[in-house]
């Protein structure tokens, strides 16, 4: 780690993914991350491009962006204690939204061949980390599926469930369920 933080500070901020983690593992843990440093208005993580990292919020502000309907919007603010990229660090997989810093943020990186480093050096941290990335991840469903309740009582928002495509029933089908459940011949 190039930056001036002392290894402590860096662990203590970060106490959700790296738990009180041992003198060995903070010994490790210098060799396994990455600063970087991004200017005002710099894409950090781009919709569409696989990623395989884990970003850890050191210092400064980034926006979440995503696009719908050819409308971009801002979905979250995220600062320091932080971090984001946790769904392509677990799949491999593309971002799903834009993430650029709102002013000069520092952030540090944690690659998968890195972490899986420390699976094979430290795997009572790393499952820690796991923990961790769970329990903010169950944490945002949690606010994001309030958010959406909160916005379908107000009467914005009506929500269609999808219906999962099944095979064509014969007409017969259709009119027994109908008669079944009071929707008449279909």
């Amino acid at each position: 780690m190039a930056h001036k933080v002392s290894i402590d500070q860096f662990v203590t901020m970060f106490s959700p993914l790296f738990g009180d983690a041992g003198a060995s593992v903070q010994r490790t843990l210098p060799d396994l991350l990455r600063f970087l440093t991004f200017e005002k208005d710099t894409v950090v993580v781009e919709r569409g491009k696989v990623g395989n990292s884990l970003y850890l919020i050191y210092k400064g502000r980034l926006g979440v962006y995503s696009s719908v309907r050819d409308r971009t919007l801002q979905i979250a603010e995220i600062g320091p204690g932080q971090w984001f990229g946790e769904t392509t660090f677990l799949e491999a997989d593309v971002g799903s939204a834009d993430v650029i810093a709102l002013e000069e943020t520092t952030v540090v990186e944690l690659t998968w061949d890195n972490f899986e480093r420390l699976i094979e050096e430290h795997p009572k941290t790393a499952s820690h980390v796991i923990q961790g990335i769970s329990i903010g991840l169950a944490n945002r469903l949690r606010r994001s599926s309030a958010g959406l309740w909160a916005v379908m009582e107000s009467g914005d928002l009506q929500m269609r469930v999808p219906r999962e495509k099944s095979a064509p029933q014969p007409s017969w089908i259709r009119n027994v369920w109908g008669n079944l459940f009071g929707h008449g011949r279909g």
